[in-house]
């Protein structure tokens, strides 16, 4: 009776750790996706787009301003495209994602930051990082 009992508990506890194993590879990433203007200018039709697909849109984005969108699980790709409109012009800029935000990068918000010269940078902060995420606007 008791070699049952034990085999059983033993049993049991195999198939928790395997459920445990397959639910910690099947996590996906979790992040949010930012913008930071540092153009000078408001700007109209923000957004940042993967590959073909919208993934975050601030829409309207003031002078000096941030936003930030969304929690995104979509998988972070190599490079991403931001677009926006600055006095009647448009901007279409491809920035590299690869390296700069960390493999497997979660529980933070990647900033697509918008320069005066038409550039875009990249910086990818957790969000327990409050000091470099209020940084993140000056």
């Amino acid at each position: 009776m008791c070699a049952k009992l034990l085999i059983t508990v033993i049993a049991a506890a195999v198939v928790v750790m395997a459920m445990c194993v397959a639910a910690q590879t099947s996590i996906k990433p979790r992040y949010y996706v930012g913008f930071v203007n540092k153009t000078g200018h408001d700007l109209n039709g923000v957004s940042a787009r993967y590959g073909n697909s919208e993934v975050a849109a601030a829409g309207r984005l003031m002078k000096a301003g941030r936003a930030i969108e969304g929690k995104l699980s979509s998988p972070i790709p190599s490079e991403a495209e931001v677009r926006w409109d600055e006095n009647g012009t448009h901007h279409a800029v491809k920035t590299k994602l690869e390296g700069i935000v960390p493999k497997g990068f979660t529980d933070g918000t990647i900033y697509f930051i918008l320069k005066a010269d038409g550039a875009v940078d990249v910086k990818a902060i957790k969000l327990r990082d409050t000091e470099a995420n209020a940084r993140v606007v000056e």
